[in-house]
């Protein structure tokens, strides 16, 4: 980093300097650094189209993502075909939930660039945000037409499927995805969901299962997980499964409180009350969720009574 700014000293046009100090920065995680420099460098020569960009990437990877656009505004206005700052503004505004604007600036590209992939991925998945199914499936066919590696495009297609409930279409495209990216924990969950509403519970427990090996994180699947093995009779396994979940999730209450149902649905009432202490402790707000998943236990004194002790 000291040589690259010694010779961006001695050379302020050596816009490879900038990219390169911007790597190096981002491979060190110095987002904040990489700031002061470049607005910096910036009141030097505020006509650096590459110093805006940079800052902008700098802000984006802070979720900076208003002032992200801002600097991207400012590349632009200097290099108005610079595509590389449109798409990236695209990217910033898609974070901010705003989608409509961001399929305009990735459009604008197309006017300083030939189409590809990325782009065309990008607009379908806005289009599929704005629930515009297809005009984001036409985008991501577009898309892997370009390019038949693009995973992204091929798991958005099945999900715009699985949005108008044609979940055995959808399968296929997750499938597509998953040859291209094995141990992508979105694309197993997709599937295994699809699989669920198809009835086909044995194919959808094995996609569970590849979720949790790639994401042993994702609160939501374990839910899921062992909702089915719940439908299906399995209480043991649930809880089991559930026991898991906390151990690689202990600070998640909606875990310990769907321990709770698991257990009283097993009988195990002193195991049941332990883990409703916990979750009380951990985040008494969320007791309403043993509710809702087991709507009987309103009616369990032993319940009301543990609970009143941590919210009143």
């Amino acid at each position: 980093i000291t040589y690259i700014k010694m010779s961006l000293e001695q050379n302020m046009e050596n816009q490879d300097g900038l990219y390169e100090l911007a790597f190096c920065y981002d491979v060190l995680d110095k987002q904040e650094e990489s700031i002061k420099f470049y607005q910096q460098y910036i009141d030097t020569d505020p006509y650096s189209y590459a110093a805006w960009y940079n800052l902008g990437n700098s802000f984006h990877k802070l979720n900076l993502f208003e002032k992200a656009i801002d600097a991207y505004d400012y590349a632009i206005l200097i290099k108005e075909d610079f595509s590389s700052a449109y798409f990236n503004k695209g990217n910033a505004l898609v974070q901010l939930d705003k989608y409509d604007e961001a399929i305009e600036v990735y459009k604008h590209t197309f006017e300083y660039e030939q189409p590809n992939a990325d782009t065309y991925c990008a607009i379908g998945e806005c289009y599929e945000k704005l629930e515009k199914m297809d005009e984001a499936r036409s985008y991501y066919k577009k898309s892997v037409k370009m390019d038949p590696k693009m995973a992204d495009a091929w798991f958005g297609i099945g999900v715009t499927l699985n949005h108008e409930e044609r979940y055995f279409e959808s399968l296929h495209f997750y499938k597509k995805a998953i040859d291209l990216e094995g141990e992508n924990p979105d694309f197993w969950f997709a599937m295994a969901d699809a699989h669920y509403k198809l009835n086909q519970i044995d194919e959808s427990i094995i996609a569970y299962e590849k979720v949790l090996e790639f994401n042993p994180l994702d609160i939501e699947a374990w839910l899921d997980f062992s909702t089915v093995l719940y439908e299906q009779g399995k209480l043991l396994e649930a809880s089991e499964t559930m026991a898991e979940a906390i151990k690689n999730n202990p600070e998640a209450a909606e875990l310990y409180y769907r321990m709770v149902a698991y257990l009283f649905a097993l009988g195990s009432y002193a195991d049941a009350l332990g883990y409703l202490e916990t979750a009380l402790t951990t985040d008494p707000e969320k007791h309403y969720i043993l509710f809702e998943y087991l709507p009987q236990l309103q009616d369990n004194s032993a319940i009301i009574n543990v609970i009143n002790r941590y919210i009143r």
